[in-house]
């Protein structure tokens, strides 16, 4: 996967830190591990969400694309809190990582 194009590691780490208990710290080793699983899981959904682009003959791939990309790669629990939280801009709200729901 190409590393100029990944998710900024201080982005995950809010996220992480807005998720767990107040006081529970977490190592920059871990939150590098994190990133590289979130970066993966971007590639993995959007180069879904491509294939399915392609097969409805579309050149944008739009969140209904997202969401059966979702459906397809068999993480059917993600679409309920993906669709309330179309057109989010932030993973975090304040300090608290909105609830399994992850915006590009």
């Amino acid at each position: 996967m190409d590393e100029d194009v990944s998710l900024p590691r201080t982005t995950i780490q809010k996220a992480v830190k807005g998720a767990l208990p107040p006081g529970l710290r977490v190592s920059w080793d871990a939150i590098d591990v994190l990133t590289s699983c979130c970066n993966e899981f971007v590639h993995l959904i959007s180069s879904q969400a491509n294939v399915i682009s392609e097969r409805t003959k579309r050149s944008t791939i739009t969140p209904d694309h997202v969401i059966q990309a979702l459906e397809e790669l068999g993480f059917e629990t993600l679409v309920g809190p993906v669709q309330e939280g179309e057109g989010l801009g932030s993973v975090v709200k304040g300090n608290h990582a909105t609830a399994g729901v992850w915006a590009a």
